[in-house]
Formats: structure tokens, sequence, C-alpha cells
């Protein structure tokens, strides 16, 4: 039997951290990422959690992108989701493993929460990478000796409780076709933490899935590239994206807000309308709310 939703909130602040980071920062004879591009990295992650620490909107859920936090940053991380009081999803820099390259990001949950205040600790939970894209798996092959991605099939859903559900995928795992139907009625929000060039295919396929899954499409991309962009399944095509940097070499920080209470109450077809206006798209056709 499902556990009945708590009370939702209307809005979920997402804090989006796309950090710098090129291709080159992975020598082609090494699985890590050099030393220098690390500490660039994590500088930038630290100077983003000061910049979170001091805005007036918090966030509640915070996203740094695919292999961008070196394995031995995890537990300084885990403490600054602590101290802030925010969930921090994640992308660890590839880890070798004996079945292969562990491609994963770390979903960081303080202990107190959904309590925002700071904690004493963090627990975390591993979210693996299912399919290596050409490049990726180039690179797994160039290395001596050559390998390749450790594939994980496990699909998590995790309940926020008042923040809504949500699922997290790793950059090519967006375009597996076999996951939106298992997302579907099951989430409010999908999480994409990606290193990708092709920025506008990831652009279509979130305002595709924001409308076909039914739920809001956060995708945080390296700064490098550019292509981070929150898509929401609005009526008025103009504000479905709710975020999107365009353009590359850019480093933000920037907090944005996706509706949780308006999108569980258009699943359960409840009318929604701001002075007459359809306030987001009809629900798409055979959309069934199903149980977590």
């Amino acid at each position: 039997m499902s556990k009945a939703l708590p009370i939702l909130r209307p809005y979920l602040n997402v804090g989006v951290i796309p950090t710098l980071l090129p291709s080159s920062a992975w020598d082609k004879t090494q699985l890590a990422m050099h030393s220098s591009a690390a500490n660039h990295s994590w500088a930038e992650v630290e100077r983003a959690f000061k910049q979170f620490g001091a805005a007036t909107e918090k966030p509640d859920i915070i996203l740094i992108p695919e292999v961008t936090v070196p394995g031995y940053r995890l537990p300084k991380l885990k403490q600054l989701a602590a101290a802030t009081g925010a969930v921090v999803i994640a992308g660890l820099d590839f880890e070798a493993s004996a079945t292969g390259v562990k491609n994963r990001a770390a979903v960081i949950i303080p202990m107190r929460w959904p309590d925002t205040k700071p904690s004493h600790g963090a627990r975390v939970v591993h979210v693996g990478k299912t399919y290596a894209a050409e490049e990726e798996s180039r690179h797994f092959k160039s290395l001596v000796p050559a390998t390749s991605l450790h594939s994980d099939s496990t699909l998590w859903l995790f309940d926020a409780e008042h923040l809504g559900r949500f699922g997290v995928c790793l950059c090519f795992d967006f375009m597996d076709v076999d996951r939106p139907p298992l997302y579907r009625g099951q989430i409010h929000h999908l999480f994409v933490l990606a290193h990708n060039k092709d920025v506008n295919a990831f652009a279509h396929i979130a305002e595709s899935l924001c409308r076909t899954i039914y739920c809001n499409v956060v995708v945080c991309n390296t700064g490098t590239y550019g292509g981070s962009i929150a898509m929401t399944p609005y009526a008025e095509h103009w504000r479905r994206p709710v975020y999107q940097i365009l353009g590359g070499e850019l480093s933000t920080t920037q907090v944005i807000k996706i509706p949780v209470e308006m999108l569980e109450a258009a699943t359960k077809h409840q009318k929604l309308s701001n002075h007459g206006r359809q306030v987001l798209k009809g629900l798409p056709p055979g959309f069934v709310p199903r149980p977590f």
C-alpha cells in the first residue's frame, strides 16, 4: 500500500552549480581528472556554497554536474550539505573497480532533513550510470589496461516528502527510451547531471519529457558547454524554460523555483487557471498516477 503524500510545498528551490570542466580535464592515459582541474572544480563548488549561504532564497536541493567532484572530496561535500541543510546531488569523478569504471552520482541527505537547520552529518546514496557515451567509452579503452563502464541498471526513485518525488540520471542515460515509462506517474522532478556537448538535443529531450512524463526536468551541465536547463509543463510555451544557459565558458550559480503543489494537483485532473488562462498543459494520453 502506498503512503499518502504530505502537504506539498508550492515550489521547490533548486540550486544549480554548472562548473567549468572541459574534456581536457582528463589525461588520455589516466582515469581520474588531473589535479589542477580537480582543484579548480572544487574551488567553484566551495564558492557556490558560500553564495547559497548568503542568498535570500535558500536551495532545498543542489545539483552539481556529472564527473565534477573528486572522490576524495566526498567527505567535505557531506559536511557542506549538512551545514547547508540541503540535499546535494553531485556527479563524482570516474572510479576504478574490479568490474569496470564506475560513473556515479552521490545523493547526500543531511541527517536532520527535511528540517533545513544544519546537521552534524549526512548519509549518501550512490546512483550509477547504465550507458557510456561514445567519447566516454573511447577514454576507457585508451587506458592501460583498457576497460569499460561498470553498468548500473538500478533505477532510483526518491521521496522528498513535502518537496515531491524525484528521479536522478546521469548524462547519456537521459536518452534511454526505457526510462520514461518507469518514471511516468511516479515523480514530480527529474534531475539530470551531465557533461554534454550536444546541448540542443538535451534541451529538446527535456521539453519532451516534461510533457510526456509530466514532471519538472532539470539538466545541470558543465558550464564549459552551457546547456543547463529547467523545464516545467506550463501551458504557455514561453514559460516552460524556467531556467536556461546559452553559451559556453559560463560559470554561474543560480537558485531556481519549480512548482510542486500545482503539478501534483494537475496529475489529479484538478483544473488550474490564472484569470481564466490554463496554467499547465493537459495531461498526456493515458497518464495514470501510480503508487510509489
